[in-house]
């Protein structure tokens, strides 16, 4: 098939850590849903990685998915 041209193509942007630099989303950005797809960066991450997010989930013995953001885990959370 064709490709669409540029100026039709959704644009996506993660941020990549430049060598062991710490990366930490704040709630607000992880839950914001950009207007192009209307995904957030989290459940992007979540499907791109999503055995590395199971395995979170599992580490810390999480079967509700409200839970991620209780004090508890929401630190890392953050940085997952």
């Amino acid at each position: 098939p064709d490709a669409p041209s540029i100026e039709d193509m959704f644009s996506f942007n993660v941020l990549t850590p430049y060598y062991s630099e710490p990366v930490l989303y704040n709630k607000g950005d992880l839950e914001k849903r950009t207007d192009a797809l209307g995904v957030s960066t989290l459940l992007y991450l979540q499907t791109l990685f999503r055995g590395d997010w199971d395995n979170f989930l599992e580490r810390h013995s999480i079967t509700d998915p409200e839970k991620i953001w209780s004090k508890k885990v929401l630190t890392e959370t953050r940085i997952w």
